[in-house]
């Protein structure tokens, strides 16, 4: 069976320094995460150039592939190879009504690519990440819902190809802070809420250790981190260091036509913020 291939979508004609060090930090990540999962390395470049002033045939440059296109649909179109196995890409945070209503093109891919989608955001870059040779730390954020199922199962694949622990974490905490102000605005407050939000901590912790133990089952090094203080919960992640995460791993839901213009406030809070790289996993 033909090794599998992990495309690394970059940006290597960039002239600006921060986009310099971000393409040379991509090409870095890219290149260790290939050699962990003993699969080979394919890198393009797109440029948005109509065709009628280029030449409609692709170049190669440096073991770069230059397709001219628009990014999005060439991105989608080299990842349904049968071979990747996995796309990478960096992101950085825009800001005002563009930023919120077009989107990057790293979140369109994320919301439309069948294949994980690993993503290096400014912190990420910032930080100067780098995969490190000691056993991998990979941290699962998870809601508990199937929407993280194929995250959940992602991880553990990983975990036994790189030989790594994995750290699952759900903020029940997130959950009831969405459910109260949701509710209170609607000016419900009924005395049975605080058990309903008891109910919500139980069950959090029962599923929790539920998972740990079907990890444990399969041979990987497994915990669970519950946060239930009421805040978001890429600021809570923050506040604890990322529980010191080599990798983060997550799920984002299918939308309809509509909503699927926006990637979920979680994902993207996580995905621009986190200073590892997040690999994101579309829910079927």
């Amino acid at each position: 069976m033909p090794a599998k291939t992990v495309l690394l979508c970059d940006d290597v004609f960039a002239e600006k320094k921060e986009a310099k060090q971000r393409s040379h930090l991509l090409q870095k990540v890219a290149q260790d995460f290939a050699r962990l999962l003993k699969c080979n390395l394919r890198t393009i470049t797109v440029l948005d150039i109509p065709k009628k002033i280029v030449s409609s045939k692709n170049k190669k440059e440096d073991s770069v592939e230059t397709i001219y296109g628009r990014p999005v649909d060439v991105i989608l179109k080299e990842s349904k190879d049968p071979g990747v196995e996995m796309l990478i890409l960096g992101t950085r945070p825009r800001s005002g009504l563009k930023r919120t209503f077009l989107g990057s093109v790293a979140e369109e891919v994320v919301r439309n690519a069948q294949v994980p989608v690993m993503v290096l955001g400014s912190h990420a870059v910032d930080s100067d990440y780098s995969l490190k040779s000691k056993k991998q730390r990979i941290l699962v954020v998870t809601d508990l819902s199937d929407f993280s199922g194929g995250a959940e199962r992602l991880a553990a694949k990983l975990a036994k190809r790189i030989n790594a622990e994995v750290l699952l974490y759900h903020s029940v905490g997130d959950q009831i802070k969405h459910m109260k102000d949701m509710l209170y605005s609607q000016r419900v407050n009924s005395p049975g809420l605080e058990q309903i939000f008891d109910e919500m901590k139980s069950f959090a912790e029962e599923s929790l250790a539920k998972k740990i133990k079907a990890y444990e089952g399969q041979g990987i090094s497994a915990t669970g981190h519950i946060g239930y203080e009421e805040a978001e919960v890429s600021k809570i992640l923050r506040k604890n260091n990322w529980h010191k995460a080599d990798l983060i791993v997550m799920g984002t839901h299918s939308r309809g036509k509509f909503l699927k213009a926006f990637l979920g406030s979680t994902t993207r809070r996580v995905m621009l913020s986190a200073p590892v790289p997040v690999i994101i996993v579309r829910s079927r």
